[in-house]
């Protein structure tokens, strides 16, 4: 039980990397508005560690499946409150953005080790179970860490960042509860992706839509505040509360991901998430009142609590053990990169839209990306294609 407990907090890090500032964004855009770019680069304060992590979680994967989950995860930990905690005291715009590269990296060490342990340490109904209530876990930490946020930034844009000293507090209990999973190989050999036998349609189409749906997740966060304000006259402290809607019932669907699996293929998840993403961006594109941007979120939310734990399961079928850091790594990249071109892919959207114009395009965006996986399903039910697993003398079982 104390090793799941860290696992889920220790995933929770990941959600607190964006979340935790995104209400200070309208109120440190006009504390640096006489920084030339400001309106573009204080959104990038929430994505930049994205960018981070896209670009080195690979790099971290590999070290992962060389050196050990466990040592990185705990070097991690110890970067993330140092990199995090960086906006208590840095006065200008650029290092600022070097404080959040920095955290980047350290939330690629600690949810690629996170991640990987999980797909090391449980197997079948019991990592499919683990992964919902990961996830659930994520969301209802989004939750917290939004609406704390919310509240901490309506006192100052700084006080936020204090919460990141929260790393140094599950430092302890992730040396003393975890361990590390035994390897039966030799590791003078460092194996290459192409020895084992690796469905690559599936890992393609994993990779995908985690891109596609964290830049419609990250819409959330990004252009939500500036919406709430300039729309709905939303104050900071609500601003939080609001967009913790969609957590909540991300976190609710999360929870009952192993229910949901019971009466559908991945595939078919697939599709339910980006309907329900879809129809929450309409509504939300056309809210003009404060009920109609909650109802919205509610709607999104059910659709993107099924797609991490979609997304986790399916890699951890198809990874085989001795390279399970580098696609877990490589996952890592595609989610995370999906959220750094968010507000990229957002911007020219917003200025010839407004951003209701964005949520109305977007909703548009996922409900193609229904069709794509509807597509897949029938593919997938001609007998073409399915999600396959590594064979048994491809994936070596531990005894952690």
């Amino acid at each position: 039980m104390k090793r799941k407990i860290v696992l889920l907090l220790g995933s929770s890090m990941t959600v607190m990397a964006g979340a935790t500032i995104a209400p200070s964004l309208p109120a440190m855009r006009d504390i640096f508005q006489d920084t030339p770019g400001a309106g573009t680069l204080v959104p990038l304060l929430l994505t930049v560690p994205a960018l981070m992590i896209a670009l080195t979680s690979p790099g971290i994967g590999w070290l992962v499946d060389r050196y050990g989950r466990k040592p990185i995860l705990l070097i991690a930990l110890v970067l993330y409150a140092a990199a995090g905690t960086s906006g208590l005291y840095l006065n200008s715009l650029s290092s600022l953005l070097v404080g959040r590269a920095l955290l980047g990296v350290a939330v690629a060490g600690t949810m690629t080790s996170v991640m990987t342990l999980v797909a090391d340490y449980y197997k079948g109904e019991e990592r499919q179970a683990f992964m919902g209530h990961q996830s659930s876990f994520m969301s209802f930490g989004g939750i917290v860490f939004l609406t704390t946020g919310g509240f901490l930034a309506d006192g100052h844009w700084r006080w936020p960042f204090a919460l990141y000293f929260a790393s140094l507090l599950l430092w302890p209990f992730a040396a003393t509860a975890l361990v590390e999973p035994r390897f039966h190989a030799d590791h003078s050999h460092d194996p290459s992706l192409l020895d084992f036998p690796i469905h690559w349609p599936s890992l393609i189409f994993l990779y995908a839509t985690a891109m596609a749906g964290m830049l419609l997740f990250y819409l959330i966060p990004v252009q939500m505040p500036f919406f709430l304000k300039q729309k709905l006259d939303v104050a900071p402290k609500f601003m939080g509360l609001i967009m913790a809607t969609a957590n909540m019932a991300s976190a609710l669907v999360s929870s009952q991901y192993f229910r949901l699996r019971r009466y559908f293929t991945h595939q078919a998840v697939f599709a339910f998430l980006f309907f329900f993403v879809g129809a929450g961006f309409t509504v939300l594109s056309r809210a003009t009142e404060v009920w109609q941007a909650v109802a919205a979120m509610l709607i999104c939310g059910v659709g993107f609590g099924m797609l991490i734990p979609n997304i986790n399961v399916c890699l951890a079928a198809v990874s085989p053990e001795k390279v399970r850091g580098r696609l877990f790594g490589g996952l890592m990249t595609c989610v995370f990169l999906g959220q750094f071109i968010s507000p990229i892919a957002a911007s020219p959207v917003a200025h010839r839209t407004g951003l209701d114009g964005v949520f109305g395009v977007y909703g548009i965006a996922s409900l193609e990306g229904l069709v794509v996986s509807a597509g897949f399903v029938l593919w997938m039910l001609s007998g073409k294609a399915r999600f396959r697993t590594p064979s048994p003398q491809a994936v070596v079982e531990e005894n952690p």
